[in-house]
């Protein structure tokens, strides 16, 4: 592993590390933690070995972006067809999904048609265009509550004409789908796959209940990211279970009173582009068994295969906020919230400015009965004394980021309240 990190430009000064970082679980803080910024400055200089040139020059090479949702855009260079082997080593740690293989099976993609690397299908292309490899993607369409009933309908017909085995998601785009279905009255029947794999986004208590309304095989959440391939996935009991291979997992303290931290990843999974110590700034949950656990043995650091079990991810520290209380609120807690609420909204969005709070909802139905917004949400004037306006809207869409993606959280005073 050392010498996957010792030749690229952004890490020789640190090469005199690298030796103990990769053969000891201590923690080791004078390797500083990696943050986007020193990534996008010189990139791709930072990065540019022989192998990768040769690799370029060679045409063995793919470029991407990560979404920029809720930080900087970061460009990436990487094998081509990188994800299908990522897929391929993440899927096998899921004893649900035990014989699916990315090389041997079909897979069907519904997700947000915005371009991060080859997939990239507003252009609206045919069926046979967007299968690639043994994937079909079926979105072309950027924003999902413009779909059409016609839509709706190609969608659905896509779906069985595949047939493939394993159907992975973005959650808020799959329940889109399902609602406008029904809206639309569409009563084409809807194929049953083997699995379905929920990520790109937060996925709410509330969307997976709706989307297990419809589908009779399990739900599973995996968590991972564009820059550092798959880094947990679901079991059946909602627990995450490390996919160990190529990477070197942290636990940052960041509330160890409410057992939350921060990952912190050293990821060689891209061999073109490996991350050393690379703040992801996602929130992770352990159970109080394992806290303690990993307190008596005082560890932090978990080297490649060892395992890690996370019991929830709370999204992004860029999406937390403190209240006027000064509490830290994670997206995870505001889901826990809505979820103790008398009605529960079926999406939602909450946007935080200095003078103004606005809560934007959706419920399945239009006017459900014995409904008080006041009452419904009340934690938001408990969050927020100080604030002189709370809005509630009711709505019957809600606007995504440029990325395609629905931030739960955000707004103007975000970075004044957070980390």
């Amino acid at each position: 592993m050392k010498s996957t990190f010792s030749n690229i430009p952004i890490y020789q000064s640190l090469n005199q590390y690298l030796e103990h970082y990769f053969n000891s679980d201590s923690y080791h803080s004078a390797i500083p933690m990696l943050e986007k910024k020193e990534i996008v400055d010189r990139f791709p200089h930072n990065y540019m070995t022989d192998r990768v040139k040769q690799a370029i020059n060679d045409g063995d090479i793919e470029y991407a972006s990560t979404s920029g949702t809720s930080s900087e855009k970061l460009m990436l260079i990487r094998p081509a067809d990188w994800w299908k082997d990522e897929f391929q080593r993440g899927y096998k740690y899921c004893p649900t999904m035990v014989g699916y293989s990315m090389h041997d099976n079909k897979k069907t993609c519904l997700s947000t048609a915005v371009c991060s690397a080859n997939t990239c299908f507003m252009d609206n292309p045919g069926y046979e265009e967007r299968i690639i490899g043994n994937t079909l993607y079926l979105n072309a369409q950027p924003d999902p509550y413009l779909w059409t009933k016609e839509d709706v309908i190609k969608i659905g017909k896509e779906m069985r004409a595949y047939a493939a085995e394993l159907l992975e998601v973005d959650p808020v785009y799959l329940a889109i789908y399902l609602k406008k279905r029904q809206d639309f009255g569409v009563e084409d029947e809807l194929f049953q796959p083997k699995f379905i794999t929920c990520s790109y986004e937060f996925l709410t208590q509330e969307h997976r209940d709706y989307i297990r309304k419809f589908f009779y095989c399990p739900v599973l959440s995996l968590y991972g990211s564009t820059e550092l391939g798959v880094l947990f996935i679901q079991n059946e009991s909602e627990t995450f279970y490390r996919c160990p291979e190529r990477s070197i997992v942290e636990l940052v303290p960041l509330d160890e009173g409410r057992r939350l931290y921060e990952l912190v990843v050293t990821s060689w999974k891209n061999e073109f582009m490996p991350f050393l110590r690379y703040r992801t700034k996602d929130i992770v949950e352990i159970a109080e068994e394992d806290q303690k656990f990993y307190r008596r043995e005082k560890k932090i650091k978990f080297m490649e295969y060892e395992p890690l079990k996370i019991s929830k991810l709370h999204g992004r520290i860029n999406d937390a906020f403190y209240t006027d209380k000064g509490e830290l609120v994670t997206v995870g807690m505001l889901d826990e919230k809505i979820q103790q609420c008398n009605i529960v909204p079926w999406q939602y969005q909450l946007e935080i400015n200095l003078d103004r709070v606005v809560f934007r909802f959706i419920f399945l139905e239009s006017n459900p009965s014995s409904f008080s917004s006041e009452k419904n949400f009340s934690f938001l004037r408990e969050w927020f004394p100080s604030v002189p306006n709370i809005d509630l809207v009711k709505t019957n869409s809600l606007r995504n980021e440029g990325s395609g993606k629905y931030r739960l959280i955000s707004g103007n005073n975000l970075k004044n309240r957070g980390h």
